[in-house]
């Protein structure tokens, strides 16, 4: 018996040991801000520790607070040890660039953004641009940072504590560019559509301020040969540019930067009435009001329109993510199997599908038809909408504004149903069969009714009001 005790008492300590230890590890989690996760469109990702906070946590039943003061962000002594975010390459400074931001299980209550150029190292006294991150459903924020190559420090709230943490960015094929074909257009005038084939790299068509003809430049981050620039030809009313002429489809397999600018003037005149894009993987981004209709189609490059205004706008990708935000549209079809979808404006009838992207959509819809095999939907409307929804395994997270009611006829094998909103007075629930129920909400003083007609296999539907329901 004692030689068994003399063999458990070091086990018996051990363990006791190893569990101080993880208290401890916990315990020194509570006392410092939570790692942050930067991560850009191409899907690259830094994680961030914070050197400068101001963090309240719990000490048995007291609140105790740590201060720490790290170097300015832009200190030059930190130029070399600042974690560098890859971004999917520069386009222009029109554009402005997304990156998802994660504190993991402690999510902060708000989150902004200080932005400085790349150039700013060891200028501590450089005015900052400030840039607001949206808090997304499930916790991280979204941000815009309005260039490529850059250095920002993230200013994160929590209740009774703050915390900063710092990255730059560093775009791919930030290089030196070298300039391509370069034109000016004459008679602009007569343009009034704009046809691009391009193949990789990106597509930019923007509004130009100080210009008074349509601008075209490509750039590539090697010299390029005559085959090897773009061709542009004016066809009628149409200006048709190229990647490479027929004869040279061959002979360039690097990427290049398309910039397209359109005079102010006209673009105010609502005088372009089609822009049209077509590539292999390259991103497009259009940022110029169309009086008739955007369309652009991509295999595996990303599409966005940005800040643009148009009656009509078509977006098909494989696996691109989509973007449709800043504007005020008529008619929306957006597609993609496998890209995630984003759609933040106002739009009088939107049509989406998707096989397994996510869709994320936040602004006034008057009626929205989707459809998607696995891929999830996360709406927050501002106003009544009619909703034609039908999923497989997607779910659906419907969010309303405080005063409106609605009826759905939700139709599902396995799905869950949830919302508080049933509860509402007057709310009635109808049966109509085993896979079928009829839900009659009515609308508070001043609310309005959306008409949901949903239909799933096992996906989950979830429809909220926004903050101030009674």
């Amino acid at each position: 018996m004692k030689k068994l005790l003399s063999l458990l008492l070091p086990l018996v300590l051990a363990l006791s040991l190893a569990a101080c230890g993880e208290k401890s590890a916990d315990e020194a989690a509570r006392q410092t801000p939570p790692t942050l996760t930067v991560t850009s469109a191409n899907a690259c990702s830094v994680t961030l520790k914070s050197s400068s906070y101001d963090w309240t946590y719990p000490q048995g039943l007291q609140s105790m607070t740590v201060i720490a003061c790290g170097a300015h962000p832009l200190d030059e002594t930190s130029r070399d040890i600042t974690p560098v975010l890859e971004m999917p390459f520069a386009v222009s400074a029109a554009y402005f660039y997304t990156v998802t931001l994660d504190f993991g299980d402690n999510s902060a209550d708000s989150v902004s953004l200080r932005c400085w150029p790349s150039d700013a190292w060891g200028s501590t006294g450089v005015p900052s641009e400030t840039v607001t991150a949206q808090r997304q459903d499930n916790g991280t924020f979204r941000a815009e940072l309005p260039q490529s190559d850059g250095i920002f420090a993230v200013d994160a709230l929590w209740d009774a504590s703050s915390a900063t943490y710092t990255f730059c960015t560093h775009a791919e094929g930030s290089e030196e560019l070298h300039p391509g074909a370069v034109l000016s257009i004459g008679e602009s005038e007569d343009i009034r559509k704009i046809d691009i084939s391009w193949r990789s790299g990106s597509v930019n068509i923007y509004t130009a301020e100080q210009s008074a003809q349509i601008s075209v430049k490509e750039e590539s981050t090697a010299p390029l040969a005559e085959s090897e620039k773009m061709v542009c030809a004016i066809d009628g009313d149409t200006l048709r540019i190229h990647f490479l002429g027929d004869a040279y489809r061959g002979s360039y397999d690097g990427e290049k930067y398309l910039d397209v600018g359109l005079p102010r003037e006209l673009v105010s005149a609502g005088h372009f009435e089609e822009i049209k894009v077509e590539t292999t993987d390259a991103y497009t981004i259009v940022g110029a009001d169309v009086s008739g209709r955007i369309k652009l189609s991509t295999v595996g490059g990303d599409a966005r329109v940005m800040g643009a205004t148009c009656p009509t706008v078509e977006i098909e990708t494989v696996n691109g993510s989509v973007g449709v935000v800043d504007g005020t549209w008529g008619k929306i079809e957006l597609s993609t199997v496998s890209g995630a979808i984003e759609l933040a404006g106002e739009a009088e009838n939107a049509e989406i599908e998707t096989a397994s992207g996510k869709v994320d959509i936040a602004g006034a819809l008057g009626a929205l038809d989707f459809e998607s095999v696995s891929g999830d939907l996360i709406l927050a409307t501002e106003r009544a909408l009619r909703l034609d929804a039908e999923t497989e395994s997607g779910s659906i997270y419907l969010t309303l504004p405080a005063q409106d009611g609605f009826t759905l006829d939700y139709e599902t094998k396995s799905g869950a149903f949830r919302s508080a909103l049933t509860e509402r007075e007057g709310a009635l629930i109808a049966c109509l069969d085993d896979h079928a129920t009829h839900y009659s909400v009515p609308a508070l003083d001043g609310g309005a009714v959306s008409e949901l007609e949903i239909s799933t296999v096992s996906g989950t539907l979830t429809i909220d009001a926004s903050s101030g329901s009674n």
